[in-house]
């Protein structure tokens, strides 16, 4: 009897790859523009998350999605996190800001946080923040640009310190906003690193300048002389004994003392 043939074997159809016309519909569509931007605040591919504080430091934190090689590729502070010290913790803390109301309220971290991510994300480029934006995208505007400038030195982004000084130097810096800008800059002082902290310093000089050469119209604003009489004694006394200060009268200076003294006196009858 003639040996029984095997029967031929089937294919295992569960393991075939599907045909070609399949396997192109399963893949995404490319972007026609396929850059870092694509990934922002997107979870393919993410590896680490940064956590977001709520305005004002109360309420849940927000959670953003994020590229570990993104972000140590721009920011000192996040490179230091996630390879200076070994960590493999996926999730990260923004710096916290000092504990001044007057200094959160003006830098708004939740706001200000998507400017300096999409300068991470667009490689260190001024223009994919700043001018005409696509509908939605994060940008620098005058509101926002001391805000952007505080947390880029928080975390440590040179470039976008610089620009964001320069923005601030053109578009916002004034006899009206001088306090403002030299209060946040003298707050955050004690948490910055060297080279941030010398830019910030240039910064503050600038802010200086203006107020000597503008007093009587920077003290008009009751905000501004409130931030003005909060400022360190060691800033203080510099500006007020200037030869450069430009003001109508002397009563005015000593309308400033009186608003210093004051405002050093009642923290101390509180207690």
């Amino acid at each position: 009897q003639p040996p029984t043939e095997a029967p031929a074997s089937q294919p295992d159809v569960a393991h075939q790859p599907p045909p070609a016309a399949e396997q192109r519909e399963a893949i995404a569509a490319v972007p026609s523009e396929l850059n870092l931007l694509h990934f922002l605040k997107k979870k393919e591919l993410s590896d680490c998350d940064v956590r977001v504080p709520a305005t004002g430091g109360s309420g849940e934190a927000q959670v953003v999605p994020c590229h570990k090689l993104a972000l140590c590729s721009s920011s000192g502070y996040f490179y230091r996190h996630f390879l200076g010290d070994g960590t493999r913790a996926r999730q990260v803390d923004l710096p916290d800001l000092p504990d001044d109301e007057d200094l959160r309220r003006h830098v708004d971290v939740p706001a200000v946080f998507p400017v300096v991510l999409r300068f991470i994300y667009s490689g260190q480029r001024w223009c994919e923040v700043e001018g005409q934006m696509p509908s939605g995208a994060a940008h620098v505007t005058e509101h926002n640009a001391v805000g952007v400038y505080a947390l880029a030195g928080l975390l440590e982004i040179f470039p976008l310190v610089e620009r964001a000084w320069e923005f601030i130097g053109f578009r916002v810096l004034g006899p009206e906003t001088a306090t403002r800008v030299l209060y946040i800059s003298e707050l955050l002082k004690s948490q910055l690193r060297s080279a941030v902290l010398d830019a910030f310093e240039k910064g503050a000089m600038k802010c200086i300048e203006v107020l000597k050469g503008n007093f009587d119209l920077a003290m008009r604003s009751s905000e501004e002389l409130r931030l003005f009489c909060k400022l360190p004694v060691e800033v203080l006394a510099p500006i007020l004994h200037s030869d450069e200060l430009e003001v109508g009268t002397e009563a005015q200076v000593l309308e400033v003392v009186k608003g210093i003294l004051g405002s050093r006196m009642r923290p101390r009858e509180a207690a």
